[in-house]
């Protein structure tokens, strides 16, 4: 499958369909990310590092994926910061001038199992339980950490969701060492998931 689907010119995403074998072949340097795939015991892994190889291949060039500080992924290119999120239907890119972050949900019942993890008392929807919201303040937690890059941060105790802006607008606190940053969070559906992706 190709890009199915690119946003602002900064998101760019992949629905996941084929096999490793199909996705290998549509990589340069086959024999190095062959080896480096069987290391991976889970099929899921072996497209997660596939698919981000082939998105990075296609719209940035033929570039090592390779983790920073705190495992932020980046490419040796100057003035570009990279993002990704996986989930069982898509691979998702984003490509920006300054730290950026995406996530990509599926909404389902487990966000309230587990809102106690990453729900606290200044997020706007503290006391909900409507399982479509709970979903996108997750993934615009998970993307807030994921600009950030830093291991020192937890989704519940230092990203708060204070504000939904616009219907598709979110307005984040990340809290760093106790000084707040402020972040906007924007959301876009694709078929069943939110993503959700920095904007500043």
């Amino acid at each position: 499958m190709p890009l199915i689907k690119t946003i602002s010119d900064t998101i760019f995403c992949w629905k996941n369909e084929e096999s490793p074998s199909e996705l290998l072949q549509q990589l340069n340097n086959q024999a190095i990310h062959q080896n480096k795939v069987r290391a991976f015991k889970s099929e899921d892994r072996i497209k997660q590092y596939l698919t981000n190889r082939i998105l990075v291949q296609n719209i940035l060039g033929d570039y090592d994926i390779k983790k920073g500080k705190n495992n932020k992924p980046y490419v040796e290119a100057a003035g570009i910061e990279i993002s990704f999120s996986h989930n069982q239907d898509y691979t998702i890119l984003m490509v920006d001038k300054v730290p950026c972050g995406v996530d990509v949900q599926a909404p389902t019942e487990k966000v309230l199992r587990v809102k106690d993890k990453f729900i606290n008392v200044n997020d706007f929807c503290f006391e909900s339980e409507d399982i479509q919201l709970l979903s996108k303040i997750w993934s615009c937690k998970e993307a807030a950490f994921k600009q950030f890059g830093n291991s020192e941060i937890y989704l519940k105790p230092n990203i708060s969701i204070i504000h939904q802006v616009e219907e598709n607008i979110f307005e984040a606190l990340v809290t760093i060492d106790g000084v707040p940053h402020q972040t906007f969070l924007k959301q876009v559906d694709i078929e069943n998931n939110y993503l959700l992706y920095t904007i500043n």
